[in-house]
């Protein structure tokens, strides 16, 4: 992401989080190398964190920035953990200045690091980095989580796709028209667009916030909810 479309309070983050790295004898890479996945990560693109801390060995330390620490781990976050379990000299480590329940209970749960960056910029660690040890209902709950979040993320994408075309034809065809009256056919698909977009945000979330608890009523609830999509 572009320095002028990053949220102030990111960018803000990210600084006092290079100075923290640095206060614990890291050097930060300002040049953040791209580290592939590994070929079976079934994984886009690679690893990058927000900062990137290197010790004397060339071990590297990822530290992704939270501004909202109430949130739970989103869900790539959690895929880029697992996937760096397979890694040499990598470690993920997330960082923000309140982290709350949810984020603390995901990270502990799917072994993905975390420290809280004091009023001081340093780092308490809070959340080893590491596999965890996971048991074999563990692990069916985090794949049904994750199939409910590729249904939910293939509706979202398919509606919203065919909204954003609706729009295209709709601005080409209204373009002589007054602007009150254009208004009135543009404006709905605008919104229909905002609610999809917004569904999928919290959809994201509770599911996030229901694989750290590992709550499957709740897992049930929004698996229902994604087959009936948001109201609109």
């Amino acid at each position: 992401m572009t320095a002028e479309l990053e949220d102030p309070r990111k960018t803000e983050l990210r600084s006092r989080c290079e100075v923290a790295v640095e206060a614990a004898g890291f050097t930060v890479l300002q040049q953040r190398p791209l580290t592939p996945w590994p070929p079976d990560a079934g994984l886009k693109g690679a690893l990058l964190g927000d900062v990137v801390g290197e010790d004397g060995r060339q071990h590297r330390d990822h530290y992704f920035v939270r501004v909202d620490g109430e949130r739970a781990l989103p869900e790539w976050l959690v895929s880029a953990t697992e996937a760096s379990f397979a890694m040499s000299g990598v470690r993920i480590i997330v960082v923000a200045e309140n982290p709350g329940e949810s984020l603390s209970a995901a990270c502990a749960a799917t072994g993905t690091g975390l420290a809280r960056i004091t009023e001081l910029n340093h780092l308490e660690l809070i959340c080893e980095y590491g596999e965890p040890q996971q048991d074999a209902q563990a692990t069916r709950f985090r794949k049904r989580a994750r199939d409910v979040r590729r249904k939910m993320e293939a509706k979202a994408q398919l509606n919203t796709r065919k909204l954003e075309e609706s729009y295209q034809e709709t601005d080409a065809v209204t373009k002589q028209m007054a602007g009150h009256r254009r208004s009135a056919y543009l404006e709905p698909i605008e919104n229909a667009i905002v609610v999809w977009r917004t569904w999928n945000e919290e959809m994201a979330d509770r599911i996030s916030e229901a694989l750290a608890s590992e709550d499957a009523a709740a897992l049930d609830r929004i698996e229902a909810d994604v087959l009936r999509g948001p109201e609109q």
